[in-house]
């Protein structure tokens, strides 16, 4: 129970103050917008993640299409102090005069088509090292912790960085959300150099559908609640259009 709803039980309270108390609450509700999707690359930060591993749902994307996105308060307040957090620790790494880092740097590749924007790369001896920040509740952060494993779909948004740059070796800086504590977790290239290249082969594969016009039938396995199904803003679309005959590319894996 939120605190504006305890207080709402609270004894005493004149109806016109209990109205205000209600009028307060209703402010912090689901919003819904409606906005055209209309994307000319892939965006590694979203590949992992929900419909990003729908090749269906990048067809729609590369296609262009009308949807109505719902954002919860809870999701919005969470981009929101991540987007804060990130200022501040990209702040204090560009102000250290021993590491030679640019912030939201731009990579790119052409095919397949990526644009993105990593949040540092460290520049040494010639060599570049992307790093990405992740903030974490204190659960999350713990078990990073513990096992100095990043979250599987926050590789697959390295992975590719590491690829345009011919890295060996990127970096996570997670952020513990409750105390700012950090921990620094690198990763080698080495260790998913076979996964990078099915991934960079599976991104081909749905641009060269979106290419020849051909959409995707439906992936192997696929229910009708299927997770990466129900929280797509694209499921309308894709259940009117329907199976078809054209081959069908199955959900991206994740790393280990």
């Amino acid at each position: 129970m939120s605190s504006l709803k305890k207080l709402g039980a609270y004894k005493g309270l004149t109806q016109e103050e209990r109205q205000i108390i209600k009028d307060i609450e209703a402010s912090f509700v689901d919003k819904t917008k409606s906005k055209t999707v209309k994307k000319k690359s892939f965006a590694p930060s979203s590949l992992g993640w929900n419909e990003g591993k729908c090749a269906r749902a990048w067809f729609f994307k590369f296609e262009g299409t009308d949807i109505e996105e719902t954002i919860t308060f809870k999701s919005a307040s969470n981009m929101k102090s991540g987007s804060d957090r990130h200022d501040v620790l990209q702040e204090y790494l560009s102000e250290n005069p021993s590491l030679d880092i640019e912030i939201e740097q731009e990579l790119t590749n052409v095919s397949p088509p990526i644009r993105a924007f990593a949040d540092g790369v460290i520049l040494r001896n010639g060599k570049k090292y992307p790093l990405e920040i992740k903030t974490a509740g204190t659960a999350g952060f713990e078990y990073r912790e513990q096992t100095y494993i990043p979250a599987a779909y926050h590789k697959v948004q390295l992975i590719p960085y590491m690829v345009i740059l011919n890295s060996d070796m990127g970096f996570f800086l997670y952020e513990n959300k409750e105390d700012y504590d950090r921990i620094l977790i690198p990763v080698r290239m080495a260790d998913y150099a076979e996964y990078a290249e099915y991934l960079f082969g599976w991104m081909r594969k749905v641009y060269a559908a979106f290419e020849e016009n051909k959409l995707p039938d439906f992936f192997t396995g696929k229910r009708s609640n299927s997770k990466v199904c129900k929280e797509s803003p694209f499921y309308t679309q894709c259940h009117e259009e329907g199976p078809t005959d054209n081959p069908k590319i199955d959900l991206l894996e994740l790393p280990e």
